[in-house]
């Protein structure tokens, strides 16, 4: 048995209706009858009359273009159907953080709405009322970034003709000036931490490299004997009933970094300590031992977060409670191009994919050398 005939609608049909019903005003297109033999309609209410036609008309313009107006995805559906889309693409960290606000900032009752209902205004509405709540501009302006991508994979799947949150006010986010401790600071950390901790702090420092990229290092990922090291890998927290999962880095580029002659000391000597833990424990350290775990052995890395606890209890009794575990790698950036390091040099350390990204960063930090400059070509000149 066949089945039955999809009868498209007369044009006259397809002009539409527009139907008075008490104070609103309906406005309905026909779609003609589908493949099950149902009648399919496009149904909107407007406020007035004037409203009404020019309704009609964009539901005529977007059902032409291919929208299909039948959707009843809540936000709540689109949202979760997105996710599933940018869990590929995204970061372990991101997704957990999505997830997160979603949950968090996101209201029930915009949740609860079709898609095709959200204005504008609903979102603007949302941050007016997330700011008065007392959430920060940042934590808003990731509210605003997933929200523009949800109703943007709407209109790619035509569900809607446009995407409402394109149009809101997104909240401006003024960036701070980047905070590093002092020499003095550093060293004072470095006299007082433990065996593992001190490692942790010569090495992000030294290295400049982020937390979970600390995390992540191996004996294998050195070589002591070039002075060079390969990060090519971070930790990080997968979330609820997740356990610490290893990924990218940040910029998805693996890179070779120097290290120094007096860091390179100390990691001899961190190894041998390590390997004499190892073996009073029975068991041999190897290669791909990470070099702080939870284990002798090294194959239970720290969770990002132990490190930042650990940090911050050591800086808490020293009274540099100003001072933050990233903090290192501001260290790093600001010391090296105070000494006259270029910016190349320093972004391909600190892993940014840009070097705009640095100077952007730490462009406060770079030595005013015009006045030098200026001279060297004017004596030129002569």
């Amino acid at each position: 048995m066949g089945h039955p005939r999809t009868h498209p609608p007369s044009s006259e049909a397809m002009k539409g209706s527009i139907q008075q019903r008490g104070d609103r005003w309906r406005v309905v297109i026909d779609k003609g009858v589908d493949a099950t033999g149902k009648r399919r309609q496009i149904v909107r209410t407007a406020d007035t009359a004037a409203a009404a036609e020019d309704l009609r008309r964009t539901l005529l313009a977007e059902h032409g273009a291919g929208i299909t107006h039948d959707s009843d995805a809540t936000v709540e559906q689109l949202l979760t159907d997105w996710m599933r889309l940018k869990k590929r693409t995204l970061g372990v960290r991101t997704v957990v953080d999505y997830r997160s606000a979603i949950a968090v900032h996101i209201p029930a009752n915009l949740k609860a709405m079709k898609v095709w209902k959200v204005r504008t205004h609903d979102i603007d509405r949302l941050y007016i009322d997330l700011g008065e709540a007392g959430l920060g501009a940042e934590r808003i302006q990731r509210v605003d970034t997933i929200l523009r991508g949800a109703f943007g994979q709407a209109v790619r799947w035509q569900w809607i003709a446009r995407n409402p949150a394109l149009d809101a006010t997104r909240p401006s986010v003024r960036r701070g000036k980047p905070t590093a401790p002092t020499v003095a600071e550093v060293q004072r950390l470095i006299a007082a931490a433990d065996e593992e901790l001190l490692m942790w702090v010569r090495l992000a420092a030294h290295l400049g490299a982020r937390r979970g990229e600390v995390a992540a290092l191996q004996w294998a990922d050195f070589d002591l004997e070039s002075g060079s090291v390969r990060i090519s890998r971070a930790l990080a927290d997968g979330g609820p009933g997740v356990k610490i999962v290893a990924k990218e880095t940040k910029s998805d580029r693996e890179r070779t970094i120097a290290v120094g002659r007096a860091i390179l000391t100390h990691l001899a000597r961190y190894r041998t300590w390590q390997r004499e833990r190892a073996l009073a424990a029975g068991t041999p350290l190897q290669s791909t031992s990470h070099l702080f775990a939870y284990d002798a052995a090294g194959m239970v890395p720290w969770r990002p977060d132990r490190a930042t606890k650990r940090f911050t209890m050591l800086r808490d009794e020293l009274g540099l409670h100003h001072v933050q575990l990233k903090n290192l790698r501001h260290f790093m950036a600001t010391q090296m191009l105070a000494a006259g390091v270029d910016v190349k040099t320093v972004s391909g350390r600190a892993g940014h994919a840009r070097t705009s990204t640095t100077l952007d960063f730490y462009g406060a930090f770079i030595p005013a050398n015009d006045r030098t400059a200026a001279d060297e070509l004017g004596d030129r000149l002569g």
